[in-house]
């Protein structure tokens, strides 16, 4: 995986209401290399370290595990489509998707709980 360091200016900090922060950055001019780097890491989760001054990687605590994020869908997303396609089909009209979600996910949570006793 390819990363670049450079200098930035912390221009901008808001916390939102489920607790997580917005930080702007604000760089110097980047090589085209490193633009074309930023650009191609959009909308995409990765690790980011903040210093005063140079970081050495003996001085980060990198996580033991970082999870690979892709276009493709988890396993709850299909899941979760899966229901609302079967909910589609045999409708009653007496339970909104919502509704017949919750209500599917919590037998199936039942029906693993009862395998643990």
């Amino acid at each position: 995986m390819k990363n670049c360091q450079f200098y930035v200016i912390i221009d901008g900090v808001t916390k939102k209401k489920d607790g997580t922060l917005t930080i702007k950055l604000g760089t110097n001019e980047l090589s085209p290399e490193e633009t074309a780097l930023i650009f191609a890491m959009g909308n995409q989760q990765v690790f980011c370290a903040l210093s005063e001054t140079s970081i050495k990687e003996k001085d980060l605590k990198l996580p033991d595990f970082i999870p690979e994020y892709s276009k493709q869908k988890s396993h709850s997303q299909i899941l979760r489509e899966v229901l609302y396609r079967v909910w589609e089909k045999f409708n009653d009209g007496k339970k909104s998707s919502d509704q017949y979600y919750r209500d599917v996910m919590e037998k199936l949570i039942t029906n693993y709980k009862e395998k643990l006793d």
